[in-house]
């Protein structure tokens, strides 16, 4: 039987509210392919930061699990093998269009093609599109072949055109619309008999529902700001501002509904990354060659899943044993999986002046748990996603029951699933590297 080639695409920052059912955008290539496919509406990631969660997918472990660099930077460890290396010792030739950022933190290795990065401001309707669909033209690529694209258009900040007239939240809607006009574009280079497609994304992101970004300005403020500086210190400056930022967004956010609107005031959290819903629930779809037509499958899967997945699909007996990840391959066939909780975990990423709060959690599909790192009684949050899905009521003092049946899970698998490894480092110029790419995605 002939292998077929695989198209795996991940969508930077796509939330999976934003994907399937209760979007404002049209997609309508998006939602064709979850009609003739496996659309998992309850994906989680296992982080919302990008680099660790594609690193923790190719690898289909947590991200604990992958290898630690400088920090709390994360890198593919060489004791580690990746299913890129499982899909090449089958015969696959693997290419790749992604940001430098993953070029910087070594994917590039994985790779065969030359070219194969672009820089943040590249985006689909700016040479990006071009560029994949170029890849996709028979006889560029050798079958059967892996062609990992990584579309960075949702990311902030989102360039779309005519956005200077647009809310941050229209921009994105705007985007995802353009998402699916290249799809269909894709969908006209290959063909889904012999081409499995598979789509998903790193993390979710905050969308604010109310434009932050506005500037109100006039000769008269300036001429005011002017005489400000020269009258007071720039600490306190900076603390007037600060809270000018507070005082608008308190106002702001007496008009909004729920904390899923109120926690997208902010373009990322003050002081600690989060593991709300917005953030590290994510689309994953199965479709073409090896994938019948299911449409929605609502149980609670991870994206570490992904590659033992791709590996039943193709029947691939080069199996992976050193791995966090399970294949989802018995819910094609109709049959019943038992849970697994996932695991989640998150961090500010250090700059110098502040150090990073790292964040780990639990999710199944009633609860999400999480707290910080250092300290299991900081930052401490638990909800009950069934009567709560917005995760409003933060349930960690009424609750001490779950509380403690959550806090052992998440212990339990820290402890038990952690690989036996001599964490790697990186030097200094390549760590460097890595803190120009971050600063360029916005993390920094």
């Amino acid at each position: 039987m002939t292998k077929p080639n695989i198209l795996f695409v991940v969508l930077d920052a796509c939330r999976a509210d934003k994907f399937y059912q209760n979007k404002n955008s049209k997609t309508p290539t998006i939602d064709s392919l979850i009609k003739r496919g496996a659309y998992f509406s309850q994906a989680v990631s296992s982080t919302d930061y990008t680099m660790s969660a594609i690193s923790s997918i190719f690898t289909a472990r947590y991200p604990f699990g992958v290898g630690e660099t400088k920090e709390y930077y994360y890198k593919i460890h060489s004791e580690s093998t990746s299913y890129i290396n499982n899909l090449k010792n089958d015969g696959y030739r693997c290419y790749a269009t992604m940001h430098s950022g993953l070029d910087a933190m070594g994917f590039s290795s994985y790779f065969e093609n030359d070219n194969q990065s672009y820089e943040s401001g590249t985006q689909l309707y700016s040479g990006l599109s071009d560029k994949i669909l170029k890849m996709l033209k028979p006889g560029v690529m050798n079958s059967p072949w892996i062609y990992f694209v990584h579309v960075l258009g949702l990311h902030r900040p989102i360039r779309v055109p005519d956005f200077e007239k647009m809310s941050i939240n229209d921009r994105y809607d705007r985007m995802m619309e353009i998402i699916d006009s290249w799809l269909a574009e894709v969908l006209d280079k290959i063909d889904l008999k012999n081409t499995l497609i598979v789509i998903t994304s790193d993390h979710g992101d905050y969308i604010p529902v109310i434009d932050n970004t506005a500037k109100t300005s006039s000769p008269v403020i300036e001429k005011s700001k002017s005489l400000i500086k020269n009258f007071l210190p720039k600490s306190q400056i900076i603390n007037l501002h600060k809270k000018k930022k507070k005082l608008l967004r308190e106002i702001r956010s007496s008009k909004l509904n729920t904390s899923y609107e109120k926690r997208s005031l902010n373009e990322r959290p003050d002081e600690s990354r989060f593991q709300f819903d917005e953030l590290i629930r994510v689309p994953l779809l199965f479709v073409g060659c090896g994938v019948k037509s299911m449409g929605n499958i609502p149980n609670l899967v991870r994206t570490i899943d992904i590659f033992p997945t791709i590996e039943s699909i193709l029947n691939s007996h080069n199996k992976k044993s050193d791995i966090h990840g399970r294949s989802l391959y018995p819910f094609f066939e109709n049959k019943q999986m038992e849970e697994i909780p996932v695991y989640m975990e998150s961090t500010t990423i250090h700059t110098g002046q502040k150090e990073p709060k790292a964040v780990i959690g639990l999710r199944t599909s009633s609860y999400k748990y999480f707290r910080s790192l250092k300290n299991p009684s900081e930052n401490r949050h638990l909800y009950d996603l069934k009567t709560d899905p917005f995760e409003d009521d933060n349930l960690i003092e009424t609750n001490p029951e779950k509380v403690s049946e959550m806090e052992k899970l998440l212990e339990n698998i820290r402890n038990e699933s952690n690989f036996d490894m001599t964490h790697e480092k990186f030097d200094d110029a390549e760590a460097k590297r890595v803190e120009e790419e971050l600063k360029k995605l916005g993390y920094i």
